[in-house]
This record gives structure tokens, C-alpha cells and sequence, in this order.
């Protein structure tokens, strides 16, 4: 199963004492689309046939329509600009984890 959950529970966990400046929609769009590349590409997506990477990459549409606005509300008006940017620049959930102090 795709583990998005968890890395949006990053965000929620060390996004929530936002303050300072914010990240723009279009750095929140990106975050939310690096995460669930990571997610895949740790899910071992890449090694599976084109039937099921296109089951998958529907999965993944569907859950990040429903998390989307949550996401997005929760990035922008709660998330410090740094940690977007480092989370933007993080390989894998460690690196994300590691943004906590940004």
C-alpha cells in the first residue's frame, strides 16, 4: 500500500508550528507531488509491469485528490517556508524527517 500517509503525517507533525514566512501554493503543489514520488519509488514501484505501475499511479491520483485540500491548507497557511524548501530537496522520508529544524 502506498505509505502517503505517513509522509503527509510529516507534515503535519513538523509543519504545525509554522510562523515566519510561508510557502507559496506552487512550492506546496511541488511538495506534495515530491512525496508521493518518494513514496513510490521507496514502494518499489519502478520494478513492477506497466499494468500495475498504471494501477498504482491510479491509486496514487485518488489518494492525493482526497488529501489534497487538507494538504494544501495545512502547507500554506501552517508550514514554514524552510521546511518546504528542505523537504523539497529531501531523497527519501529520513531526509524529510531531518527538515524539522529548517
Amino acid at each position: 500500500m502506498i505509505r502517503g500517509l505517513v509522509l503527509i503525517g510529516a507534515l503535519a507533525v513538523f509543519g504545525v508550528a509554522g510562523c515566519g514566512e510561508k510557502p507559496s501554493k506552487a512550492d506546496c503543489e511541488k511538495l506534495l507531488t515530491h512525496m508521493y514520488e518518494m513514496d513510490v519509488s521507496a514502494a518499489g514501484v519502478a520494478k513492477v509491469t506497466d499494468s500495475q505501475k498504471k494501477a498504482v499511479d491510479k491509486q496514487i491520483k485518488e489518494v492525493k485528490k482526497g488529501l489534497r485540500t487538507k494538504f494544501m491548507k495545512q502547507c500554506v497557511d501552517r508550514t514554514p517556508k524552510g521546511w518546504v524548501q528542505c523537504a523539497l530537496k529531501a531523497k527519501d522520508k529520513k531526509g524529510i524527517e531531518d527538515c524539522k529544524d529548517s
